[in-house]
């Protein structure tokens, strides 16, 4: 548990007590957000824990589980999609043997499927954490996380 971080959350928010801006805070320091902190400052700012559950599962920003170190994302746009976006998802599945939203027991990737990474003219194209890359063919794709896989 991070006890500091709780005490900074808390407060920071004491007086608005925004649950966008609390959920913002824990997940941009750990990563996503965990029920234990999150239970512990619902309980001292005196809100709901079912109000954070709402707003965190209603925007799909929000992480409720800890993510793999590869947070990997697909396009699924239209220039991904008719360009056989598809292909890598269907490659990711069965490589990782996970689905979307969903992190490898080993907490090595998790996957997800997003609208546009903004790299159209490389289409098909996925993220892996903050870097793009382009022009994939399954093939490509299925080497790029053998080599994160073992590397």
């Amino acid at each position: 548990m991070n006890e500091k971080l709780i005490k900074e959350v808390v407060d920071k928010h004491k007086a608005d007590k925004n649950v966008i801006s609390i959920l913002q805070s824990l997940q941009d320091t750990l990563g996503y957000i965990p029920e234990k902190e999150l239970s512990i400052i619902a309980r001292r700012l005196d809100v709901p824990l079912v109000k954070f559950y709402g707003v965190a599962t209603f925007y799909s920003q929000f992480k409720l589980v800890k993510p793999g170190k590869y947070m990997i994302r697909i396009c699924n746009g239209t220039a991904c999609h008719v360009n056989t976006s598809e292909a890598l998802i269907e490659v990711s599945r069965e490589f990782l043997n996970i689905r979307e939203g969903e992190t490898t027991h080993d907490g090595l990737f998790t996957l997800e499927l997003v609208n546009c990474i903004g790299a159209c003219a490389k289409a098909p194209a996925a993220m892996i954490n903050y870097k793009v890359y382009g022009n994939l063919t399954p093939q490509k794709f299925k080497n790029l996380l053998n080599d994160l896989q073992h590397g």
